[in-house]
């Protein structure tokens, strides 16, 4: 008989990384959907750009991701499982 493997499934896993961000970092999220660069977001938020670009990367270290691009595909594949949706990204 196999053995178990211990290993997490991504559509076990990405509940939990989208759990541990704060509002923040939801807001910054929503603005990289927006196609944003971090001095724009630093405009937005009326914060520094290095604040800015902070929120940024512990967003990429929060979600497991290397890069922005890997950023838009967890959002995507988050959006596919049901776990957020296209409007909560939106402007009130």
């Amino acid at each position: 008989m196999p053995a178990k493997s211990s290993t997490t499934r991504p559509e076990q896993l990405l509940p939990m990384l989208l759990e541990r961000l704060t509002p923040r970092e939801w807001e910054v999220l929503r603005l990289i959907l927006e196609a944003h660069t971090s001095k724009e977001i630093a405009h937005i938020l009326d914060i520094s750009q290095r604040t800015a670009e902070q929120h940024c990367e512990n967003l990429k270290a929060k979600l497991l991701a290397r890069s922005t691009m890997d950023v838009l595909r967890i959002v995507a594949a988050a959006e596919r499982m049901g776990l957020v949706q296209h409007r909560q990204f939106e402007v009130a």
